[in-house]
């Protein structure tokens, strides 16, 4: 197929046609640099209609997809189209990007036993018509006994996980991390990953403002959970930490969340704790104190989110820092709108001679 450079090489040769063809009259010079020119640009309009409509140009001449292998992975680009048509073609698939509706990608995903990793991003256009997701909708995960990563995205919040939507992930006993961006849930629409064994990491942005204590709560009950990240949630509560104060989390990052000084006083009693990552707002230098029993805290950052809460942040002093030289552990600290004077960092460094200190602005 013609590439634009050629297509527009072509275009060029036709205005050329009228010049360099003196054999001919000015008349059948004039119909053949028109002919040459409509050539072009039909072959330019079916390379557009092809980004549009399948997959996107790829880097190995097989085809109308993207496809980038090495020795042991082979990743899929899939920008639009008809997935059904085309996913027989690629059993040996490891790692698999779609921007399509989520629900026609996972009716053809029997064949993908290779499949490690999976990110289904629903276009606005089909969010519109999707309006939830069912358990019956997931239950062909079940035949990718590889997948590691599943990734959702819902940009524009409109579509509902609807209570046991995951009921079936059990049966992918390698699943390691789920990534839920813009979905609104039911509240127990967690509850099943309990029975994921393997569930390692929750990645969790809440656009649809729609996550809430309920739904987290149910996160306690896997075992296996060491990694949560969350975004824009809003909702949060102190009973959020304290029914995750019992859990084996190693690294928590809070981002964009509203956090009260009571949300701290829990997190500090998540001992496996390792790393922490606060860059959200609504507590305050007594809330920071709590921190310092963190025995095996070896990474923490504090920053905020909303400007509108500056002032919290910039009545964390030299005070609350003092209380870091309690961690045993630490060796990073990264800070951001806070004040720290060289004086306390010398002090820290003298206690934690490994302490690196960051400043973010």
């Amino acid at each position: 197929m013609l590439t634009i450079h050629s297509c527009l090489s072509s275009i060029t040769q036709a205005y050329q046609a009228k010049l360099v063809l003196p054999s001919l009259t000015p008349y059948q010079k004039k119909i053949t640099a028109i002919a040459v020119l409509a050539l072009s640009l039909l072959s330019i309009l079916s390379y557009c209609l092809m980004r549009k409509c399948g997959f996107r140009a790829n880097q190995h001449n097989v085809g109308q997809q993207e496809v980038k292998k090495d020795k042991e992975e082979v990743e899929l680009h899939f920008q639009g189209g008809d997935w059904g048509k085309h996913s027989h073609q690629y059993p040996y698939v490891t790692k698999l990007y779609v921007n399509d509706s989520i629900k026609t990608v996972l009716k053809h995903l029997a064949k993908l036993s290779s499949l490690e990793y999976l990110s289904l991003c629903f276009p606005p256009s089909f969010e519109k018509k999707v309006k939830m997701l069912t358990a019956k909708d997931f239950d062909t995960l079940k035949d990718c006994p590889s997948l590691q990563t599943l990734a959702l995205t819902c940009r524009q919040g409109s579509t509902y996980l609807t209570q046991g939507v995951f009921q079936d992930l059990k049966d992918c006993a390698s699943l390691e991390r789920l990534e839920l961006v813009g979905f609104k849930m039911h509240p127990t629409c967690f509850e099943d990953l309990k029975d994921c064994t393997s569930l390692k990491s929750v990645y969790l942005s809440d656009d649809a403002n729609s996550v809430s204590d309920v739904h987290l709560s149910h996160l306690k009950n896997c075992a296996s959970l060491t990694d949560l990240t969350l975004f824009f949630c809003k909702n949060l509560s102190a009973k959020t930490f304290e029914d995750l104060k019992d859990s084996s989390l190693q690294n928590l990052k809070l981002m964009y969340c509203e956090l009260t000084d009571e949300c701290l006083e829990h997190i500090k009693e998540m001992s496996s704790l390792r790393n922490l990552e606060l860059m959200s707002h609504g507590f305050t230098e007594k809330g920071l104190k709590h921190l310092k029993t963190l025995s095996n805290l070896e990474s923490l950052s504090l920053n905020i989110s909303d400007f509108q809460d500056m002032g919290n942040m910039q009545k964390i002093t030299d005070e609350c820092f003092e209380d870091l030289k309690a961690l045993p552990s630490l060796k990073l600290l990264r800070v951001g709108l806070c004040y720290l004077s060289e004086e306390h960092k010398k002090a820290l460094k003298e206690c934690h001679p490994l302490l690196e200190i960051e400043t973010v602005s």
